[in-house]
């Protein structure tokens, strides 16, 4: 067996005072949490002396040794003193107390956004304007149909959006307008310029060509089937043929006939119209001519 010597400081825990009186041989511990036997009190306040446990190589068991040295030491206690470590323990726990509550409410404040976005995304989805503005803010618009009477064409968002000054040089890009009726229709309009002014095109806003071309088709189609039924309004879509023969639109072989018609009904017009004015005009000639 080794005697265990181990100096001893006047210290005491600071959450733990003890008003026993300890008699001989009594079981203590002392203020680190050692476990010691009492022996005698040094006068008449705690100071006392005890005799430490002495262990064995292993330090894995314990018995009293009254014959080892004893110990001064300034008080003895009935039970293990707390150590400053329940101390930081205490602040931890009501720290991770604090850190808990942070998480709740921010978990809390969480499911009030996602709600909130629920809600927001079912008033978005009544109307496509509304869903193509926040496709907008994202920065997820890559393309824009324009609409301008009877034409469409695709261009690509930062064309379509670009304003240059009369040399060709970007300034900043044109303003883009969501505009409502009264019947909850909406509808996006392209301005001339950057600031509002001049004219301004109804636009079709796209998150991929192939969404644009989608659209377009739908246009087409709408039209189309407004021209067969009236062989009056075969010109709503003569001039998106070039664009549906491009992105390979199904034609009807009828719309595609009175266009053919149209076209040579338009051609001997202006050739007739040609030959009129010819003749006036060398009427004309001759008449200068049989002056001179």
């Amino acid at each position: 067996m080794k005697t265990l010597t181990i100096e001893r400081t006047n210290d005491e825990p600071p959450h733990f005072v003890s008003t026993k009186k300890f008699e001989m041989n009594d079981r203590c511990y002392l203020s680190d949490g050692t476990v010691a036997y009492f022996m005698a009190y040094l006068g008449d306040g705690d100071e006392c002396l005890v005799s430490i446990i002495c262990c064995n190589e292993n330090y894995t068991t314990y018995e009293p040794n009254f014959k080892d040295v004893y110990i001064k030491v300034a008080r003895v206690f009935s039970s293990p003193p707390e150590y400053e470590m329940v101390k930081e323990i205490t602040e931890a726990k009501k720290e991770l107390e604090q850190l808990l509550e942070k998480q709740s409410k921010a978990r809390q404040s969480l499911i009030e956004i996602e709600q909130s976005c629920q809600d927001r995304r079912k008033a978005l989805a009544k109307w496509d304007g509304f869903q193509l503005l926040e496709a907008f803010l994202e920065k997820r618009i890559t393309h824009l149909v324009f609409v301008n009477y009877s034409t469409v064409k695709i261009m690509t968002f930062e064309e379509g959006m670009a304003y240059r000054n009369d040399f060709g040089r970007t300034k900043g890009i044109k303003l883009l307008s969501l505009f409502g009726k009264s019947d909850g229709c909406l509808e996006w309009q392209l301005n001339e310029y950057y600031d509002g002014s001049g004219s301004h095109i109804q636009v079709y806003p796209a998150r991929s060509l192939e969404e644009a071309i989608e659209q377009c088709r739908k246009f087409f189609y709408e039209h189309m089937d407004e021209a067969l039924a009236d062989t009056n309004k075969t010109y709503l879509v003569n001039n998106w043929l070039p664009m549906a023969k491009a992105y390979g639109f199904n034609i009807p072989e009828e719309l595609l006939k009175r266009d053919k018609e149209l076209k040579i009904k338009n051609a001997t017009e202006n050739l007739d119209k040609a030959k009129k004015d010819l003749a006036t005009k060398e009427a004309a000639l001759l008449e200068i001519q049989n002056s001179l």
